[in-house]
């Protein structure tokens, strides 16, 4: 069996099938659902072992690494019982361990770490997913409704005056009065930029709302702080769309925060002595370990790889 990374949509319907077989109320079609599912991709398996394994060292039953059996013996049954509770309650650890895929259950449309998609929606609308983002989407007659849960999207929307385009992300509300636009929910920090025409943003503190025009970009930290709306780069702004990241004079801090959207596995910086280095450079999405590389030449800082999910630079 391999060790690479794999993508963290199936490392996370992995963690769903064991909690759903390990519940002790699974029927004859999950049973065969799950089979299909893991007979599917090579991958599927892979995922399936390394959950079951997570499973026992958490303390649950001793699930076989394989497609599981159903029980039908009474007293099989009873035990299942007593452990409902328990595998919910792992369950949940496994969930605040994999916090993406809290989003996932409630998102429409998701993408993993380096992945990006395009969507198109009903309307003719087009929505462009950075990596690590989730969106659901809420369509009535009366309003195109989109909630950005996390991560980054371009927006590309259809005019249609009777039915507004509405993105919400935090307690920030996006309604486009033009075409295009991009917004970006990290860690409770909002930042909408805007690409063609205009968007109008109201926030809880704002009597009015606030519109932004071509090239203008604010950002709404933590849910409190809205920033004054400022000029940006755009063609860096929307990079990420060609495959690439581009930094000028950007603190060290800030692209290892860039680097772990993208990049499989974790990069940390230890220590604060080189937080504010300077990075430049047009970098390629699909080649970050290069990015790494010329941060460790070009500055006065070193790097540890420890396995293959971890790098330390100091």
């Amino acid at each position: 069996m391999t060790n690479r990374k794999l993508p963290d949509s199936i490392q996370e319907a992995a963690y769903l099938w064991v909690a759903k077989m390990t519940s002790g109320d699974v029927d004859q079609t999950q049973q065969q659902q799950l089979q299909n599912w893991l007979a599917e991709n090579p991958a599927h398996q892979q995922a399936y072992n390394a959950a079951s394994n997570l499973w026992q060292q958490l303390g649950q039953l001793n699930l076989s690494p394989t497609i599981p059996s159903i029980q039908t013996s009474r007293r099989r049954r009873r035990y299942s019982r007593r452990f409902i509770a328990s595998a919910a309650s792992i369950a949940g650890l496994l969930l605040l361990a994999q916090p993406s895929l809290i989003k996932t259950l409630q998102a429409d449309y998701t993408t993993a770490s380096g992945e990006s998609k395009m969507v198109q929606l009903s309307d003719g609308s087009t929505v462009y997913l950075n990596t690590a983002s989730a969106i659901a989407v809420d369509y009535s007659a009366e309003r195109r409704g989109i909630r950005l849960l996390a991560g980054e999207a371009e927006f590309v929307v259809q005019k249609n005056p009777e039915r507004p385009f509405v993105v919400t992300a935090g307690n920030q509300t996006i309604k486009a009065l033009g075409t295009a636009f991009m917004v970006k929910n990290h860690q409770q920090d909002v930042t909408v930029t805007m690409l063609e025409n205009r968007v109008e943003i109201s926030v809880p503190q704002l009597s009015q709302p606030i519109v932004l025009n071509p090239g203008e970009q604010v950002n709404y930290q933590n849910q409190q702080s809205l920033g004054a709306v400022h000029k940006v780069d755009t063609q860096k702004a929307t990079a990420w769309r060609r495959g690439k990241l581009i930094f000028e004079s950007t603190p060290l801090k800030t692209v290892i925060e860039e680097i772990n959207r993208y990049h499989p596995g974790v990069v940390r910086l230890v220590g604060t002595e080189q937080a504010q280095l300077p990075v430049s450079g047009v970098f390629d999405l699909q080649q970050l370990d290069r990015l790494l590389g010329v941060i460790e030449h070009t500055l006065a800082v070193k790097s540890t790889r420890i396995g293959e999910q971890l790098v330390l630079i100091y």
